[in-house]
């Protein structure tokens, strides 16, 4: 038989009352019985496990973060079968023992809302310890700490309640360890599925225009750099016929590089061009057998619909013989048995059921007859008197 022991953190209000509702059974908790709730015990704390908590907290003076641990859930219970029989005497020697390791462990002071539980199948225990270090500050990583820490905690609490018969699990096993609300989602076999589906981005080639852009952005450069050249140029020359000749300079190099910006656009639109009649051409390849499919499978499909016509044609035809020749058999009191794949004689109520019908058949036939005669004597009564 072994001791348990689960602890999970506590970070916000929200949790807190979340907990403080499953303690208090305010909440409806499937795997508890209602008939038991009256064995439940508070042991430390009050009914209000937030107000429990932050007076811990007050009374410190931490400083509370937005990444603070506020408390710690702590589960301690053991193997079910270790409470069967003297249930009353092993949960007060467990009680007890546990209530100890608590406070020798955490403090009287951080231990701030303890209850037992005895209306679910094993009685458990769940304490609330305010994470406080010897310096006043919240810092649940020092009680917790690493594996190594975990280990060490887990062992302590098995000490402590070796003497009532209950030994630590495997040190060092390979066994997952089980979080409080895991554990109480596998008790109430609630499973959640999140999957969550990730944004594609595409990357776009640089269009004309932006090509454009950057050969206008190369001509207004050069033209700049000839700008302050010549500007440099007319400060140290101040003879006009140098400043006609720069002039000139100046002109011709605009020229020039209004030149070359025009190839250069001419360049991106070719390029472009080009490109885009590959990917034409090659869509083109790849199209054309798949027209010829389509084609090929309509053909198919024209030719499918007329030979399901026909045989369609042909059971209805196979229809009609069928039901003349079961007629026709019926006549000399003969039925098909389909199974055997033979005729055999009618039972003396088929007989007469067939009989039946072919009288009401008769009858029909006759009334029906009667009625057109009967028209007939009418349409002729009729054009009599109008001559």
């Amino acid at each position: 038989m072994y001791a348990v022991l689960r602890v999970q953190k506590l970070k916000t209000a929200g949790s807190i009352g979340s907990l403080n509702s499953h303690l208090t059974r305010t909440m409806d908790v499937p795997n508890a019985d209602k008939n038991k709730s009256h064995l439940n015990q508070r042991l430390v704390g009050s009914d209000d496990l937030n107000s429990d908590v932050q007076n811990r907290i007050t009374e410190a003076k931490s400083k509370v973060r937005k990444d603070s641990v506020l408390a710690l859930e702590f589960l301690l219970t053991a193997s079910p079968e270790y409470f069967k029989g003297n249930t009353d005497q092993k949960v007060r020697d467990f009680k007890n023992a546990a209530s100890g390791w608590l406070v020798e462990n955490y403090g009287l002071k951080n231990v701030v809302n303890v209850r037992l539980h005895m209306d679910e199948r094993t009685p458990h225990m769940h304490a609330i310890v305010v994470p406080i270090d010897d310096k006043g500050k919240l810092n649940a990583k020092l009680l917790l700490g690493n594996r190594d820490k975990m280990r060490s905690m887990q062992t302590s609490f098995a000490k402590a309640v070796e003497p009532l018969g209950l030994e630590r699990g495997v040190t060092g096993s390979k066994a997952e360890h089980v979080k409080i609300s895991e554990y109480y989602e596998l008790l109430n076999k609630a499973n959640e599925v999140r999957a969550v589906d990730p944004p594609i981005y595409e990357v776009k080639k640089p269009s004309i225009t932006e090509g454009t852009f950057l050969a206008e952005q190369w001509t207004r450069e050069q033209n700049d750099n000839i700008r302050r050249s010549a500007e440099s140029l007319k400060l140290k020359l101040k003879d006009d016929t140098v400043k006609t000749n720069l002039e000139r300079v100046k002109q011709f190099l605009d020229a020039k590089a209004g030149e070359a910006f025009k190839k250069a656009e001419k360049a991106l639109r070719d390029e472009f061009k080009a490109e885009k009649e590959a990917l034409v051409l090659g869509f083109k390849k790849e199209i054309d057998p798949l027209r010829k499919d389509n084609e090929i499978l309509q053909t198919e499909n024209k030719e499918l619909t007329a030979k399901v016509s026909s045989l369609e044609k042909i059971i209805e035809v196979l229809r009609s013989w069928r039901d003349r020749f079961i007629s026709e058999m019926q006549k000399f009191g003969l039925k098909m048995d389909f199974d055997k794949g033979k005729a055999v004689k009618m039972t003396v109520p088929e007989v007469e059921q067939y009989q039946k019908e072919q009288a009401e058949k008769r009858a029909a036939y006759i009334a029906e007859q009667q009625r057109k005669q009967e028209q007939e004597k009418n349409r002729g009564q009729s054009g009599g008197m109008r001559m």
